[in-house]
């Protein structure tokens, strides 16, 4: 007997590779098509689901529906009030939980209902403590009143590893400390606008370490105590943070910071770490790194004071070092940025301020050639043709080289050096035509100061960067030719479907 005839449109490998083209708006429409479309894309629409419960909703998804399809949703968000019988509903692969609680306002009045606002934060709470298979929870309230009922479940929830905080506020000393002994069993821990309470004299109901914290990232928090940074240094596990400056950047940050690190017994783990927009001073970044035990991967240090003891302390940390981020860090001058690319072999992205083309030798090599794949500085070159012509020779050596951004960020002080000299400028009478090497290209980005081309530079940059998705920036030219540019550059500029490699 003949095996069955199956149409091409039901394999499923095809099925999904169709799939990897439609947006999620779409999938309702594709559930039209016959059963078994509609049976693959029913689990694709309520694989990530949203109910909106706030005032300007038009008609949410009833409980009664969530309840029917509670087994297909892997991530489920609340908006707004939630009414209580969603809290009666078992979700038995729920791995997702987002509370966007940002406006609460009960009844027809549309008033805040403190009764109510309780009811709706217990059900949260019992929620996370009865679902075993949650892995994440993400709270972004404007205010939390049982918020010692969310912390006890999340703490006695197993399964939950990942707790992400937007705008909250952590307000009392009690809650503090059950706030933090809930985070001693997370693995990440993500905070965006948030206040901890901590008290000056105290430890801040800090704990001595978090033992299973692999990674943690800090935006805005307000917290008064260098503590947390002698825990997050104790921790064993910890491999990466992200501790980006907010509100409480002022005389006791760093005074604390050293009062913390003084104490501790150095970053046993971490391998990435990003302190951007901080207000570190040289010294105390450097402080820092020099208390790593393991060898650097991936270093963020955006608008800080990094200078010259920083890029010292970096001295046993070049040869592991993949990513560097120095954009705004007006103490690391042109000659650092190239021995970065001349002593880290396994650099994979570099972005950095002001590089002088006259600190590079003629036949320029760099370690990182075989693996740089995305490159921001703002190149300067003097009138002399060779040297910007020397300049392609070593950026035609990045094969792999997929973003290039020579554009200029921030403020920089230019010397008189500096005005005498010029941005680089992709020409083919400066060496442009060297560059068809790089035929991974995605993305370049020149500065809004102007860029001078030529509609056939414009088609030899499409001829040659086949996978070019982005070009971004200012064209110096007549108002024909600009015209001309934009128009090539915004057909080649069109996105890719989702799913499918250029």
């Amino acid at each position: 007997m003949n095996p069955p005839v199956i149409h091409p449109l039901l394999l499923s490998e095809l099925l999904w590779s169709v799939a990897s083209y439609v947006q999620p708006r779409d999938y309702h429409s594709c559930g039209l098509v016959c059963k078994a479309w509609n049976a693959s894309f029913n689990t694709l629409i309520w694989d990530s689901c949203v109910v909106d419960h706030s005032i300007d909703a038009r008609s949410p998804i009833s409980a009664e529906t969530l309840r029917s399809h509670a087994h297909l949703i892997h991530t489920l968000t609340h908006r707004g009030p939630i009414p209580p019988e969603y809290f009666l509903i078992q979700y038995p692969n729920l791995k997702t939980l987002r509370i966007h609680a940002e406006t609460l306002t009960f009844g027809e009045d549309k008033k805040y209902d403190t009764k109510a606002a309780m009811e709706m934060w217990l059900g949260v709470a019992m929620l996370i403590r009865d679902t075993s298979t949650l892995t994440t929870v993400e709270l972004s309230p404007n205010r939390c009143v049982l918020a010692n009922r969310v912390w006890n479940s999340i703490e006695g929830n197993s399964t939950v590893t990942t707790l992400r905080l937007s705008n909250f506020d952590v307000n009392y000393e009690r809650q503090a400390r059950i706030f933090w002994r809930a985070c001693t069993t997370l693995e990440t821990l993500e905070m965006e606008h948030c206040f901890v309470y901590s008290r000056r004299r105290s430890n801040g109901c800090v704990p001595d370490s978090f033992p299973r914290m692999k990674e943690i990232k800090l935006q805005d928090l307000r917290l008064r105590s260098g503590n947390l940074i002698r825990t997050m240094a104790n921790s064993p596990q910890l491999l990466s943070l992200f501790w980006r400056g907010g509100r409480a950047q002022d005389w006791f940050r760093i005074r604390e910071i050293h009062n913390g690190l003084e104490a501790t017994t150095g970053f046993l783990s971490l391998e990435s770490l990003d302190l951007s927009s901080s207000n570190l001073a040289d010294v105390d970044i450097s402080q820092i790194i020099r208390g790593m035990k393991k060898p650097i991967v991936k270093l963020g240090l955006v608008k800080t004071g990094a200078g010259s003891l920083t890029i010292e302390a970096l001295g046993p940390h070049l040869r592991t070092i993949q990513g560097l981020d120095f954009r705004g860090c007006y103490q690391v001058k042109s000659h650092d940025i190239i021995m970065f690319l001349r002593s880290c072999p396994n650099l994979i992205s570099l972005k950095a301020g002001m590089l002088h083309a006259s600190d590079m030798e003629e036949d320029e090599r760099w370690a990182c050639e075989d693996n740089l794949r995305v490159l921001y500085v703002h190149i300067r070159v003097s009138l002399d043709e060779d040297e910007s012509r020397y300049v392609f020779t070593c950026l035609s050596r990045l094969t792999l080289l997929q973003e290039f951004d020579i554009a200029r960020y921030g403020y920089t002080f230019l010397s008189v050096d500096d005005i005498i000299k010029r941005p680089l400028q992709f020409r083919l009478n400066c060496g442009l035509g060297q560059l068809s090497t790089l035929s991974r290209m995605e993305r370049l980005s020149f500065g809004a100061n102007g860029q001078a081309m030529t509609m056939d530079e414009g088609l030899w940059i499409k001829r040659h960067w086949r996978r070019l998705k982005t070009i971004q920036g200012k064209f110096s030219a007549d108002n024909r030719s600009q015209k001309s540019l934009r128009k090539l550059f915004r057909e080649e500029a069109k996105p890719n479907p989702i799913g499918v490699a250029s």
